[in-house]
């Protein structure tokens, strides 16, 4: 029997304008974001997890 327990995650993302670009939601136990097809630039991205826990690693 394995340990794995999904988690929710909500995922959404802004530009700088503060319009929302993009909205994703995954049943993972860990999370990881990649966005080649987004063009150069500034955006906020916003994590929402059900159990609010979280740890940045930036690339």
């Amino acid at each position: 029997m394995s340990s794995y327990k999904s988690i929710k995650y909500q995922v959404n993302i802004f530009n700088v304008l503060g319009l929302k670009t993009e909205t994703e939601i995954f049943f993972v136990k860990e999370i990881e974001l990649d966005l080649p097809h987004y063009p150069s630039g500034i955006y906020f991205i916003n994590l929402k997890s059900e159990n609010n826990r979280f740890k940045k690693i930036k690339k």
